[in-house]
């Protein structure tokens, strides 16, 4: 490169660090010890912005000191146009705020070259943006209204006032969850793919030039600054020079690697899906993939290596890393996308945006906006994961010297051993699989039919006017003789039924159900089979449920272990089994060491599959019986009342887990004295209880009886009468009836 086109490159990357530190810096590193190069590219910048100088000894200032330089000025007039005040500048043209004053009167932006700019080339680039502007119809781009020149002759023209600001400032300001910034950025992609369609390449996308205005309470993006945009058919404007070969254009952070890459490539429309992606990147973790100040900090030629070569993150990793320094992520998450980390779907849609080979991105803007609709609809997505195969040829790309052999030697291989032997087994194998799969679902199909639904059908003959309890019972003890030479079968209908009977409390039936499910699968189920994770898990329930911790904790363990190999470590199934391990684990700890673990379970599930989980509900009701035991009743009611109203929620005031917490809430405020609060509980219970579970009735008659038994002996109070009656309804005819002392 010349030292012209060196000292060039140099400067336009200087002007766009507005820090004075970070720009001095970056000089001192692109020059490297040129010191006369750095006196030069100085000199340019003090010209153009009167920024101080960078080198010891040399004066500051400028002949065109910072701010608009031209005869005209705020409260001056060009044309009908009066301005008003400066709102913008760069360096080469300052932006007004201005009236119209005929014929409607209304506030515009009135853009003119400083003068002492008005090269060929800036004003070649001026009219570029001017024409591209006018060129365009969008109510997501600025519109020009009209142009001309200045008495003194420079050029200006007249747009659209977006009084707006940086699409991720307002994100972050108004605290936007993912579906609402989702939404703003398909917006961009439909202006940028209104100027494709026009011909016009932006080539600077990035958040500066692209602001958020509202129109009303509606945020409305708008996509600003064509200044060096590029057309694809017709020239822009006469007066537009050619972009000089090996001539650096864009904002590093933002460019592409075909824009980096200083080559004969041309540049079309895919390099601006790339800024695209930077910009969906930054709208989802907080900052764009490559660091901007490290950008400018490690010179030019790495800065280009960077871009064209490095892979950047993908945006769940950052986010998790973002989120482990900082709970308070620059991301929240709406109900409709409840997730608390970014959905695999998404990361490969930005990957896919951001690849450095133009071919495999999207084709158009509107390509990316429809995947993005897609994931919001939950509806599959056109991105795919890069194959083995292309990460092996980029890995090729980059280290040519190295791979050049080992590649030759691997391509004999793969050929003879995965595409002869390998696929082959695998299709064989994946056609047993599937056989078999085919065979146990019908299997199981029959037996549910001729053992249980027919029976209660009007047409058998047999088994007359019999209740689907009685059927259920009939089915389970002929489950062993009607599937005998059917093992998977079996272990699919015990596991069915097993899962019943744990919700009708009958545990040594489930257990024994389960113990044999599970044993057919490890005899006949291919190794670490999800159904068996699944047997585990419910086993798990089953042991918890009567008292036996650690076999619990022992099936939970287990069923994590098939699930992790499986789903992965961080599939909410396979944290879901992890926590409930990790809640059998407390039941032995002491009690301080249990409430540690109990809150880390809490807040994992939480993560994972969200706190209205059944499993979060749990735990979150265990941390209360803890911390209830402990003495703490003020937070064992936070939890237990913050339980009862997502199960609630989730699964209605009738549910079990809603009567547990109305019964562990109940016992709270009785260890506080608070008799009427958790006489309103109790009663709560009661109601439920009549309606869902009449056998558990004595239970919570026992309980009534105590409440009101140490409400009279703790003198009653103005509220002991009311609540006396009303409990009088659930307990049985005869009881005697606490009366208060003076009754």
């Amino acid at each position: 490169m010349s030292d012209p086109e060196q000292e060039r490159l140099v400067f336009i990357q200087a002007l766009e660090i507005e820090s004075p530190p970070d720009r001095e810096a970056f000089l001192r590193h692109a020059c490297g010890g040129d010191a006369a190069l750095l006196g030069r590219i100085d000199a340019l910048l003090r010209a153009s912005d009167g920024a101080p100088a960078f080198l010891p000894g040399q004066p500051g200032g400028s002949p065109f000191p910072r701010g608009w330089p031209g005869p005209e000025g705020p409260g001056t007039q060009i044309g009908r146009y009066k301005l008003l005040e400066q709102i913008g500048e760069g360096g080469f043209g300052v932006v007004f705020m201005a009236e119209q004053l005929e014929p409607v009167r209304r506030r515009v932006a009135l853009k003119v070259i400083k003068p002492g700019m008005d090269s060929r080339q800036v004003i070649g680039r001026f009219e570029a943006e001017r024409q591209a502007l006018a060129l365009m119809e969008h109510p997501n781009i600025a519109q020009v209204f009209d142009a001309g020149a200045t008495e003194s002759g420079l050029p200006y023209f007249v747009m659209e006032l977006v009084n707006g600001v940086p699409i991720t400032k307002f994100c972050e300001e108004q605290q936007l969850d993912l579906e609402a910034r989702l939404r703003l950025f398909i917006e961009v992609c439909s202006a940028v793919q209104h100027a494709h369609q026009k011909g016009v390449i932006h080539r600077d996308l990035k958040p500066s030039n692209i602001l958020v205005t509202l129109h009303g309470e509606r945020p409305v993006p708008k996509v600003i600054d064509f200044g060096i945009a590029k057309a694809t058919r017709e020239p822009l404007t006469d007066k537009t020079v050619f972009t000089q070969f090996q001539h650096l254009m864009g904002t590093p952070a933002y460019m592409s690697p075909e824009q980096a890459a200083l080559s004969g490539q041309d540049v079309d429309t895919r390099s601006d899906i790339y800024s695209l992606g930077v910009l969906l990147y930054e709208l989802l973790t907080g900052g764009p993939p490559f660091d901007p100040k490290e950008l400018h900090s490690v010179g030019f030629d790495e800065m280009r290596r960077t871009i064209r070569e490095r892979e950047p993150e993908k945006p769940s990793t950052r986010l998790f890393k973002l989120r482990r320094k900082n709970p308070e992520s620059p991301l929240r998450t709406s109900r409709k996308v409840r997730q608390p980390k970014i959905d695999r779907e998404l990361d490969l849609i930005v990957l896919k945006a951001l690849e450095k080979d133009r071919d495999r991105r999207y084709a158009t803007a509107n390509g990316l906006a429809a995947d993005l609709g897609r994931f919001m609809n939950h509806e599959p997505v056109t991105a795919v994961a890069p194959t083995l195969a292309y990460q092996l040829a980029k890995f090729y790309r980059r280290n040519r010297k190295v791979a050049r052999t080992a590649v030759a030697f691997a391509a004999l291989l793969l050929a003879a051993a995965l595409v002869s032997t390998g696929l082959a087994i695998r299709t064989h194998r994946a056609e047993i699989v599937a056989k078999s799969q085919a065979a146990t679902a019908y299997n199981v199909n029959e037996f549910l039919w001729k053992e249980l639904l027919k029976r209660l059908t009007p047409h058998s003959h047999t088994n007359a006017g019999i209740t689907l309890r009685e059927a259920f019972d009939l089915a389970a003890g002929n489950i062993g003789r009607r599937l005998a030479q059917q093992p998977l079968a079996e272990a699919a209908v015990r596991f069915t039924f097993g899962k019943t009977q744990l919700g009708l409390d009958e545990l040594d039936a489930a257990e024994t159900n389960l113990l044999r499910a599970l044993a057919l699968q490890r005899a006949h189920a291919p190794r670490l089979d999800e159904r068996m994770a699944d047997s585990l898990f419910v086993m798990g329930f089953v042991r918890e449920r009567q008292g036996r911790w650690e076999e619990a904790r022992v099936s939970f363990e287990e069923a994590v272990s098939i699930r992790a190999s499986r789903l992965g470590p961080d599939h909410p199934d396979t944290v879901v089994a992890a926590v409930r391990a990790m809640g059998c684990r407390a039941r032995v700890l002491p009690p301080a060491d249990a409430d540690v673990l109990l809150t880390l379970a809490l807040e994992r599930v939480s993560q994972a599959v969200g706190p209205e989980h059944y499993v979060a509900r749990a735990i979150r009701m265990q941390l209360g019986m803890l911390r209830l035991e402990e003495g703490n009743a003020d937070d064992a009611i936070v939890l237990f009342e913050e339980s009862h109203r997502l199960a609630v929620r989730e699964e209605g005031e009738f549910s079990s887990d809603s009567i547990w917490a109305l019964q562990q809430l109940a016992a709270a405020r009785i260890r506080q004295g608070r008799w009427a609060d958790a006489g309103a509980a109790l009663l709560q219970q009661a109601a439920a209880v009549r309606i869902t579970v009449p056998r558990r009735e004595p239970e919570v008659r026992r309980d009534l009886q105590a409440l009101l038994t140490r409400w009279e002996a703790s003198g009653g109070g103005p509220e002991f009468a009311g609540f006396r009656e009303r409990a009088m309804a659930y307990l049985p005819s005869g009881t005697n009836r606490p009366t208060r002392t003076g009754e």
